[in-house]
C-alpha cells in the first residue's frame, strides 16, 4: 500500500514540477542512455516514480498493489518495507540499465515503473501460494510466467525493429531485465529483511534426533 501512495505522491509532485505537465520532470529526472553513459546525467533510481499520464500511474499503483502484497507479506514491518522498497529500486535499475545497454547512442528518455513492476511479478510467482521460503527458479509457474512475458516483450521488440512505431516507447529490454533481476533477487531478499530461513530444511523424518 506504501510504496503504491508513494508512485501516486511522486506523480503528483511531477506535475506540480511542470506546471500540470509531467514532462519537464521526466525530460530532468528520466532515463537517457547516451546521457547515463557519458556521465552527463542518469536517471537510473529516478525514473521508475515517473509516468506520462495519470493512466499509466493509476496502472502502476494497482500493478504494485497486487503483485507487491505476496511478497511483502514475507517481509513485515518497517525493515521489510526497505526491503521492499529496495528491491523495487533494484529491478528498475536492472530494467534501465538493460534499456541503456540496447541502445547506448539513444537519446530517447525512459520513464515509468513497469520494469520495477515486472520485477514484482517475478517475486509474487516466487513466493505464492503460502509455501516456506520463495520457489525455486526451475518451477513450472515461474518458467510459464516468464515464457509468456519474454514473448510478449520479444513481439513488442519485433515491432521496434520493422521501423518507429509506439512500441519504441514501451521500454520491453526494461521490462526482460525487471523480471529477471526480481526472479534472482526474491531470495536473498525475503532472507535479508524477512523470513529466516535455513539454506538446507530438511523434512522431520530425515533430521537428527534430539539429543
Amino acid at each position: 500500500m506504501t510504496l503504491g501512495l508513494l508512485i501516486a505522491a511522486a506523480y503528483a509532485a511531477q506535475l506540480g514540477y511542470g506546471g500540470g505537465s509531467p514532462e519537464p520532470a521526466a525530460a530532468w529526472l528520466g532515463l537517457a542512455p547516451r546521457a547515463l553513459w557519458s556521465g552527463g546525467g542518469s536517471g537510473l533510481l529516478t525514473y521508475v516514480f515517473l509516468n506520462g499520464s495519470l493512466a499509466a500511474t493509476a496502472l502502476a499503483v494497482a500493478l504494485t498493489l497486487v503483485l507487491g502484497t505476496p511478497f511483502a507479506r514475507r517481509m513485515p514491518g518497517l525493515t521489510g518495507f526497505l526491503g521492499l522498497l529496495t528491491f523495487f529500486f533494484l529491478c528498475g535499475a536492472a530494467g534501465g540499465l538493460a534499456f541503456a545497454a540496447f541502445s547506448p547512442e539513444s537519446h530517447d528518455v525512459l520513464i515509468g515503473s513497469s520494469a520495477a513492476v515486472s520485477g514484482l511479478l517475478a517475486a509474487a510467482v516466487r513466493t505464492a501460494g503460502g509455501r516456506r521460503g520463495v520457489a525455486p527458479l526451475t518451477s513450472p509457474l515461474l518458467l510459464a510466467i516468464g515464457g509468456v512475458w519474454l514473448v510478449a516483450n520479444a513481439a513488442a521488440a519485433f515491432t521496434d525493429v520493422l521501423g518507429r512505431s509506439a512500441f519504441s516507447e514501451y521500454g520491453w529490454q526494461a521490462h526482460i531485465g525487471g523480471f529477471l533481476a526480481g526472479a534472482l533477487l526474491v531470495g536473498p531478499w525475503t532472507r535479508l529483511f524477512g523470513e529466516r530461513i535455513p539454506p538446507f530444511d530438511s523434512p522431520p523424518e530425515l533430521r537428527d534426533a534430539d539429543s
